[in-house]
């Protein structure tokens, strides 16, 4: 900028500093520019002095007498300005120098703010290049999902602290127990990788983003699980997380060989052998085979097998304790069975799952009360073809019906059963207001497993 221009320009400053209604129209024309990025719109005044009015008359050139309230627009302005000594000078360069910067709209500062969050994200996608966190960084980004939102509201709050959240992350991604075929605690494990056992537990921001990476990686990256699943198609995996969400989520934890839950997380059985994911046979399960007694089986022990069968490729499972050990006490190696015990835990749907691939028929008897008929429906519904009902009709239920009230309350979750196969005996449950417990049908299990073929675990044993 020249010498006699910067003389024009600071004295058309000092006349409008010198005048507080003149400086209130350039410091409303500032706002104007940062919200639309131009000088543009107007600027409207209010409670305006005698003063006031005679100033605005002297440079505007125009009656304001009388007037509570001025509207003063950009293009008014450059018109006063071009009518004055300051000809030349547009609006725009008079606010530049009055105000001693450049100015940026608003959209500009969302725009340079976005470039420095792209980069720092940038940078730390960097350090992981050709790895898998690296990968599923620039997927969350691409996606725009809860997890993307969850880093930038943190990039608001404390940059520092989102850098360090996320390379604890992405770090963690490398050391998941599946690539060595191992299972670990996920107290342990971020303890190992964090230093806090706690970092990534469930509804923290470190267990939101953990999650979401473990999710990525088997949907990815994984083949084959670590608990010898084959990779679901989208379609089973949709299918299988309306059925049971939690549980589908627990197998997502699982296949990155993470348990969360393992010592109250078991399974009790009857009946079957297992192999483990070298081939090899799992003699503690055939140790329990041979001898013909139950035997309770932990997730972790679950996850390492990669193949289970069982007796004459039939499976029984009860929902009651009691009903199990009466049945377990009389099979004599006829066939083999388990206990469901009310709300089907992970254990006990990932043997089903391993006894479904090798061919195993699942049969199913509950409790005939709504929750018992929610049970059967969800896993009808997740097993398909492989599962049948056992002794679930409505006749059956005629058989056991009890004394005991169902509160209106329990009898709407009736409403949701569709199974052409329960719902004569849901429609007869919400006539009738009253539960049936499968101890009543013991007897009738019983004589149908009599007459199953002879079954020789010995001879089964010797083809080893």
């Amino acid at each position: 900028m020249n010498t006699i221009w910067r003389k024009e320009l600071q004295e058309c400053k000092e006349y409008f500093n010198g005048n507080p209604v003149l400086a209130h129209i350039m410091e409303g024309f500032r706002k104007k520019y940062a919200s639309l990025g131009n000088v543009g719109g107007s600027v409207v005044l209010g409670k305006l002095s005698r003063e006031d009015i005679e100033t605005l008359e002297g440079f505007f050139r125009k009656n304001y007498h009388g007037k509570k309230r001025v509207a003063i627009s950009a293009k008014r302005l450059q018109e006063a300005i071009d009518k004055s000594r300051f000809s030349g000078i547009t609006s725009e360069e008079l606010l530049r120098f009055y105000f001693h910067e450049n100015l940026i709209s608003k959209r500009e500062v969302r725009y340079d703010e976005e470039q420095r969050q792209e980069k720092a994200f940038a940078d730390i996608g960097m350090q992981f290049t050709g790895k898998q966190a690296g990968y599923w960084l620039e997927s969350v980004r691409k996606e725009n999902g809860s997890a993307w939102q969850l880093l930038k509201r943190r990039y608001k709050a404390d940059r520092f602290q989102m850098q360090e959240l996320l390379k604890n992350v992405m770090n963690a991604c490398e050391k998941l127990p599946y690539q060595e075929h191992k299972f670990e605690y996920l107290a342990v494990f971020a303890s190992r990788v964090t230093g806090n056992p706690h970092y990534f537990d469930e509804g923290s921001d470190g267990g939101i983003l953990f999650y979401s990476l473990i999710t990525w990686v088997c949907n990815n990256n994984l083949q084959t699980n670590s608990c010898g699943q084959p990779k679901e198609s989208m379609e089973e995996k949709s299918i299988r997380q309306a059925v049971f969400p939690a549980i589908q989520k627990q197998k997502i934890y699982l296949r990155a060989g993470i348990l969360k839950d393992d010592i109250s997380n078991y399974t009790t059985v009857y009946g079957i052998r297992a192999w483990k994911q070298n081939g090899d046979l799992h003699q503690g399960a055939e140790g329990f085979y041979k001898e013909g007694e139950t035997m309770q089986v932990t997730l972790s022990v679950l996850a390492g097998w990669e193949r289970v069968e069982s007796i004459a490729g039939r499976l029984y499972i009860v929902e009651n304790p009691s009903v199990f050990g009466v049945l377990a006490s009389q099979a004599q190696g006829r066939y083999s069975c388990m206990c469901m015990n009310g709300q089907p835990k992970l254990a006990s749907v990932l043997l089903m799952d391993k006894l479904a691939r090798s061919g195993t028929s699942i049969y199913y008897a509950g409790d005939f009360d709504p929750e018992g008929l929610w049970i059967a429906q969800r896993l009808k519904n997740y097993y398909g073809e492989k599962l049948h009902f056992w002794h679930m009709d409505c006749a059956c239920y005629g058989e056991v019906i009890s004394s005991r009230p169902i509160s209106d309350r329990r009898l709407k979750l009736l409403e949701r059963i569709t199974d052409e196969e329960l719902t004569a005996a849901a429609d007869k449950m919400k006539e009738l207001k009253r539960a049936g417990y499968q101890e009543g049908l013991l007897e009738l299990y019983l004589q149908e497993l009599e007459c199953l073929p002879g079954y020789n675990r010995d001879d089964d044993i010797r083809r080893l």
